[in-house]
């Protein structure tokens, strides 16, 4: 995969990440130190990630969920490690996935806004693959 296309896509997944944390805090009482953790955290996991997003088929669609889920759980270690350095929390890497997995799953608009991010990353980045100027 082109370094093109996996910083395109580790932007689409960061912004994933900063309106799922948007959609986690809530839009009236957004803390500001995590959303920019988060979006670190979701950028480097979709560097990672880049190439399950965008493939054909039914296999692209299931590359495409565990990339979402690989790159959710990896991008809240990093953004939870991030904030443990900063506030003296050993184990935050461990526990922000774990928290950012139960708030997908208890919250459901949490998970409306995850789902619509990672599947608009999925189609966009087919649709790139499909392009000729962005072809492989």
């Amino acid at each position: 995969m082109h370094i093109t296309h996996r910083l395109f896509a580790a932007c689409l997944i960061a912004m994933s990440g900063a309106s799922v944390m948007v959609a986690m805090t809530g839009p009236q009482n957004i803390e500001v130190d995590l959303v920019v953790s988060a979006t670190c955290g979701a950028f480097i996991a979709g560097i990672f990630a880049a190439p399950l997003f965008g493939q054909p088929g039914q296999m692209g669609a299931l590359s495409a969920a565990a990339g979402a889920v690989f790159g959710t759980a990896f991008g809240a270690a990093i953004a939870g490690l991030g904030l443990g350095l900063v506030t003296a929390e050993p184990f935050a890497f461990l526990a922000a996935p774990i928290i950012v997995g139960a708030m997908i799953m208890v919250m459901p608009h949490v998970l409306i806004v995850w789902l619509a991010t990672m599947a608009g990353t999925h189609l966009i980045m087919g649709f790139l693959r499909r392009t000729p100027d962005w072809a492989d």
